[in-house]
């Protein structure tokens, strides 16, 4: 299957999650001296935190967008191309009913081609 590298795939590939996060009052003991700036300390830490909280945030909301075609499709339409080759005389979607579905046209044709691009390649375009 070949992967479109859009610039939101981009962005979400670059920035996967660690398996560990660092330390934050080690992060701002390298970079503020408690001892003489202890406020400046404690908002460096608390902005740590922030960052790594966010980062998870949208880490789970990536693993969400993963699952569109979920919504894409609602249940009552569920099984209606399967439907739709039954009553053609086909067993069920198969290469052969996608032909006849595609040359049919119309909503049979925007089925077919639906379930084309969800087969993960195990169905194609019949010019193909």
């Amino acid at each position: 299957m070949k992967v479109l590298k859009t610039k939101e795939y981009i962005k979400l590939a670059g920035k996967k999650k660690k398996e560990w996060d660092p330390n934050p009052w080690a992060v701002c003991h390298t970079t503020v001296n408690k001892d003489e700036d202890p406020e400046k300390f404690e908002r460096c830490v608390k902005k740590v935190k922030k960052k790594q909280t966010s980062s998870d945030i949208e880490i789970k909301k990536s693993e969400k967008e993963k699952k569109w075609i979920q919504k894409a499709v609602p249940e009552s339409h569920e099984g209606k191309f399967g439907e739709w080759c039954k009553r053609n005389g086909f067993s069920g979607v198969c290469q052969e009913c996608i032909n006849k579905a595609v040359s049919a046209g119309g909503h049979a044709a925007k089925m077919a081609n639906f379930a084309i691009n969800v087969s993960k390649g195990k169905y194609h375009h019949p010019n193909k």
